[in-house]
This record gives structure tokens, C-alpha cells and sequence, in this order.
């Protein structure tokens, strides 16, 4: 996260942050000291190391957002999942959040008062 970046929404006001979903080991050790045992034991179950590392990474980086929005320990950051799995914060009062990644990058968009969606898609080329 660079420096001098704003953790305040006005009203209206959606915040999207991207990131990549590859970084050296030591990064992805970084961020897998914030998961939760849940988050931890769902990245253990990933066959590939790349797509193991791309959760932990994004996952990681969710907390540290929702965190410096709400003032909390990235780690203690509780979570709980609606009918279809969208996960809300715990206590986060009216914040809202989406995360989305594909082919290599991942972004979250950030906002309050209302339900929002965000998605990439990596473009391939499609046989016909």
C-alpha cells in the first residue's frame, strides 16, 4: 500500500485497489501471518503452489485493507459468509467490500451504504 493513501470513504465514494497475485516467498509468509486458521487450512488445500500463493496473497491483502478502513489488526479481522458465500466483515458497521482476481492480478473495490461487485477477467484466445 503506497504511502499517503486515504482509508476514508465519503459518501458515494467506491475505493478499487488491484494487485498482482505472484510475489517472492517471503511476501506470501507476510501475508499468511494475518489468515485466519479457516483461511490458513483453505490455502493448505490448493494442489498448485501458485494458486495456494495467490490466495494467501489476496487474501492478505484484503485484510490489511479492511483493516486500516476499520482500525484493526488485519489478523483479528472475523469474518462471516451470506447464503451464497460473500463474505462480510463481522462488526464492520456499513462498510462493504468485493474481491475478484484472475490471470495473475486481483482486485478489491471498498465502499459504505450499499452492496457492490467487482470482477477482472484475464483475456484468452478462445478456439472456435
Amino acid at each position: 500500500m503506497r504511502a499517503g493513501c486515504s482509508f476514508q470513504l465519503s459518501n458515494n465514494e467506491v475505493h478499487i485497489w488491484t494487485m498482482p497475485t505472484e510475489a517472492p516467498d517471503a511476501v506470501v509468509a507476510q501475508f499468511e501471518r494475518v489468515l485466519s486458521a479457516d483461511e490458513a487450512k483453505r490455502a493448505a488445500r490448493f494442489r498448485f503452489s501458485h494458486l495456494r500463493d495467490s490466495f494467501v496473497i489476496t487474501h492478505g491483502v484484503l485484510r490489511h485493507l479492511l483493516g486500516r478502513y476499520l482500525s484493526l489488526d488485519p489478523a483479528r479481522l472475523c469474518f462471516s459468509y451470506g447464503d451464497k458465500g460473500k463474505p462480510a466483515v463481522t462488526s464492520a458497521g456499513n462498510l462493504q467490500f468485493n474481491l475478484t482476481h484472475s490471470g495473475g492480478i486481483a482486485a478489491v473495490a471498498v465502499t459504505t451504504g450499499c452492496q457492490l461487485g467487482i470482477d477482472v477477467e484475464h483475456i484468452r484466445p478462445v478456439e472456435e
